[in-house]
């Protein structure tokens, strides 16, 4: 059974800002971390049940290489 992950607007901005600071650091870096960040929501989608349960009924995983 496959679950939805929803990224709000905050979310977003902050995703796309986390992006650019990446890629200032180093060319490639953010494209590593958006493929990171989508690897991450891929497996909540397929098993959420692994990641703790935070805020009610949402679940939150932590990415291990970015902070």
């Amino acid at each position: 059974m496959n679950y939805s992950v929803t990224v709000g607007t905050f979310a977003e901005n902050d995703l796309s800002e986390a992006f650019e600071w990446y890629e200032e650091i180093r060319d490639g870096l953010g494209e590593r971390f958006q493929e990171d960040f989508s690897h991450i929501a891929h497996q909540l989608k397929e098993n959420p049940f692994i990641y703790q349960s935070r805020y009610r009924n949402y679940r939150v995983a932590f990415m291990k290489i970015f902070p």
